[in-house]
């Protein structure tokens, strides 16, 4: 070789020839100039036939060895002598690895190279602890051989030792022998893992890595659950009996416990993961538990499988294609509800479409509480394509476009569309509509477009806001594309952008959700000025704007509900989305036009910043995310001060930033402060830590020293948002005096302030104005139907409270928003 590989990798002849011969095939055509292909073959008979009739065709090819040992010998001895052989500075000895990816896997190897790390997980994490090691061995989820790059350089030579029996986790076993001692990182995988093909260890490999756990434990306390693994090993293959047995088990199990009945089925699904019962149980636990994602997962891969079982048996293909499904709705009626807090289960008509209605058995096992209220609105199909009682005339569409509209998004709405219509195919193309109540005449508009079937048009009529994750939601639950575009009625794809965000889907399997370069958006690094001119058809990111997401529909991908209006659902589904192992995308040859605003600006949405901190307080709740708030523990009183992290959501802060606040303000530092002069931005700070803190007496204080002066706009919100949460009007006004209050938010604390005190006279002057500016504000419905109430205009309070409830009814008071007409 000219010069040293970054990447060794070793391939053994210790697995079925099929997947050997194929990943061989997979890694000659890379032809990565940094890596090294070692073939170790001990078995002759294997060499001589197929693709290895060629071996000194094979020799020549550069950076491929073929090393042929005289008598077949174990996986860990061929391996052995591949190290031996190898040059490269990291190892990699996969036994199966599918649709690998030349572009990840160069990047991997750059970021690995630049890391002084041991070893590299791909796409997993490794056990905290021996009890976890334990406890995955048992159920098979240990990173297996391929998940693993071993930085030779890391781990002294004594110990880069391998050992028999382990199969496919014969580097696993080197990894828990050094690992404690060695620093390690996970990392994206650069080929697909199939998580549903996951096999419990035969029980030989679990004894000889239970031998080896055993020789690195002393305490006895420790050994004990290793022998008692040892001594319930079973070497007899589970029968079909027994497997119906843990089943019933499991079945009874799940009315008094769902998760222990799910943990059940899980241990038995790691040694017979095809075993059909165990399968359908899962479902029906995992919807039981709410954990709706991964039943709709597990459904679509039960439903591929079939359908690839069915074409390969015509017979049986044509006598389902013929079976009646069930009606969408149990009445008959195109009525549903709307989805409440959680993930909405999948309905009935995804049952029908996926072909699982033969699980309908196991499910009705089961109890659930049917007297628990939903808390669900109704909704109407409109005259959208309605199910049908045969599966095979209800189509399946390349891509499902679902685009979420409320308030006055009628014109927005008509644009979008028409450039649809002018770069989709409505023969691949399905488009669904959410019409969050709107305000104006899109009802209408929509039952128009009906009417011509236009784009093969489904419409859904909320009688209320379901906000956006909600509403989404809905749409990907009656979707029957392969791919899912959630667009924002004010974004404006370019030609060809659409096209693009599919091909990436489809080429590259690792990707669960891409997005376009946009002119405008809260994303920063999706900015097409922003990005600089690639090569690559796309660049990996770690959040979209939710303006334009394309999903793939396999994935089972939904929003979270738990985030009302507006706000995070799409960090938050980016962060599912790479928990469980896709990448997020945004492709580089793709643009769109994102008229930012124009849908939430009419709501009134950006005026007050508070919808977005206390979602910012769920999203880093629900991630462990936020940021760090210890207070400096060193330095004097004002650098201290200075120093003092506030949190995000100013009026929410943590117990422990409280606490630290209270051991930090001592009335000893009080009166240093007291005595002390500030400089205006030191006083500032002093003011926004005092204010966070609800410290109101040391407040006022300090206030006193910042009547004179131009404050920032950030700190004038801050305190006029402060003393009206508190009812102190006087000291609302007083700060709404200043030059610097200016602008939308501050007309709105003045009107919301003589609404409260009773002051009708200049009260609608100042309501129109911002009538004007945000049209579709709920704040301002709820104000005018307060207006009528004080002039005791019942009638006209009741119509505009209504409107409010309808427009944001999360908000609202607890009062009925009025039936659309149909």
């Amino acid at each position: 070789m000219t010069a040293q590989p970054t990447l060794s990798v070793l391939l053994t002849m210790h697995t079925e020839p099929d997947r050997f011969a194929s990943l061989v095939e997979t890694l000659l055509d890379f032809e990565l100039p940094d890596c090294e292909l070692i073939i170790i073959s001990d078995r002759h008979e294997a060499v001589d036939e197929g693709l290895w009739q060629l071996p000194d065709a094979l020799s020549s090819r550069k950076n491929v060895f073929v090393e042929r040992l005289p008598s077949p010998v174990g996986r860990a001895t061929a391996l052995n002598r591949g190290l031996a052989l190898a040059q490269g500075s990291f190892i990699w000895a996969p036994q199966q690895a599918s649709r690998l990816n030349k572009m990840l896997m160069r990047e991997v190897l750059r970021k690995v190279s630049a890391e002084p790390e041991a070893f590299w997980v791909l796409d997993q994490s490794l056990p905290s602890d021996p009890a976890e090691w334990l406890n995955q061995l048992h159920r098979g989820h240990l990173p297996a051989d391929e998940q693993l790059l071993i930085n030779r350089s890391a781990i002294p030579p004594q110990q880069l030792l391998f050992r028999e029996g382990l199969g496919r986790y014969t580097l696993t076993e080197l990894i828990y022998r050094v690992h404690k001692r060695r620093s390690w990182q996970k990392t994206d995988s650069f080929f697909v893992i199939d998580r549903q093909a996951r096999h419990r260890p035969p029980a030989t490999v679990r004894q000889e890595f239970l031998f080896s756990m055993l020789r690195m434990t002393i305490e006895t306390e420790d050994r004990q659950p290793l022998l008692d693994a040892l001594s319930t090993l079973d070497f007899t293959t589970p029968g079909k009996e027994e497997g119906e047995s843990i089943v019933q088990q499991a079945r009874a199990l799940a009315e008094e416990d769902a998760r222990r009945a799910l943990e059940m089925i899980n241990n038995h699904l790691a040694s017979q993961p095809h075993h059909t019962e165990a399968l359908k149980l899962k479902v029906a636990l995992l919807e039981q538990l709410r954990r709706h994602v991964e039943a709709a997962e597990l459904k679509y891969e039960l439903n591929r499988k079939r359908k690839n079982e069915s074409a390969k048996d015509p017979a049986s293909l044509t006598k389902r294609d013929h079976q009646v499904q069930p009606n969408l709705f149990s009445d008959g009626s195109n009525k549903i509800s709307e989805p409440s807090n959680e993930i909405s289960e999948p309905s009935r008509a995804d049952e029908a479409d996926s072909g699982l209605s033969e699980l309908d058995e196991p499910f009705s096992l089961i109890k659930t509480n049917s007297d628990e209220p939903s808390g669900q609105e109704e909704t109407d199909y409109g005259n959208s394509t309605a199910p049908d009682s045969d599966e095979t005339t209800r189509p399946h569409y390349e891509l499902s476009i679902i685009i979420p509209t409320a308030g006055q998004g009628r014109h927005l709405l008509e644009s979008c569309l028409i450039r649809l219509e002018e770069l989709c195919d409505p023969h691949t193309t399905e488009l669904i509509i959410i019409d969050n109540a709107s305000i104006d005449d899109t009802f209408d508009y929509l039952n128009q477009l009906s009417e011509v079937d236009f784009f093969n048009i489904r419409v859904i009529t909320n009688s209320r806001n379901a906000g956006f994750a909600r509403s989404v939601n809905q749409g990907m639950e009656v979707a029957q594309g392969t791919y899912h575009l959630v667009m924002h009625n004010d974004l404006l794809p370019d030609p060809g952008a659409i096209q693009e965000m599919v091909y990436i889907m489809e080429n590259n399997p690792h990707i669960g959700v891409t997005g376009p370069l946009i002119d405008n958006g809260d994303v920063e690094s999706q900015l097409a000025g922003n990005i600089g001119a690639s090569e690559e058809s796309y660049i990996k990111t770690d959040l979209l704007d939710s303006c334009c997401m394309l999903f793939r529909a396999s994935a089972g991908t939904r929003f979270n509900e738990v985030y009302g209006l507006a706000f995070y659902e799409s960090a938050d589904v980016c962060r599912e989305l790479a928990g469980r192992g896709y990448n997020i995308a945004i492709a580089t040859d793709a643009t769109a036009t994102h008229l930012h605003r124009q849908t939430t600006g009419p709501m009134g949405l950006h005026l007050d910043p508070w919808l977005r901190l206390e979602n910012a307080d769920i999203y880093n709740a629900r991630w462990d995310l936020g940021p760090d708030l210890r207070f400096p523990a060193k330095g004097d009183i004002f650098d201290r001060i200075r120093s003092i992290p506030l949190p995000a959501n100013i009026f929410n802060p943590p117990g422990y930033w409280l606490d630290q606040m209270e051991a930090l303000f001592t009335s000893e530092v009080r009166t240093v402060i007291q005595g002390t002069h500030f400089e205006d931005e030191d006083l500032f700070k002093l003011i926004r830590v005092l204010l966070v803190a609800d410290r109101r007496d040391f407040l006022r204080q300090m206030e006193e020293r910042i009547i004179d002066s131009d404050l920032p706009e950030e700190l004038l919100r801050d305190l006029v948002r402060y003393y009206f949460r508190h009812n102190i009007y006087s000291r609302c006004k007083l700060y709404l005096e200043k030059p610097q209050a200016t602008g939308l938010l501050f007309d709105l604390y003045r009107l919301r302030i003589k609404i409260d005190e009773k002051e009708i006279a200049g009260s609608v002057e100042l309501l129109n104005k911002l009538m004007e500016a945000c049209p579709c504000h709920p704040e301002l419905y709820w104000i005018a139907a307060e207006m009528h109430h004080i002039a005791g205009n019942e009638e006209e309070a009741e119509s505009f409270s209504m409107l409010a409830e309808q427009l944001y009814p999360e908000r609202g008071r607890d009062i009925d928003a009025f039936e659309i007409k149909y």
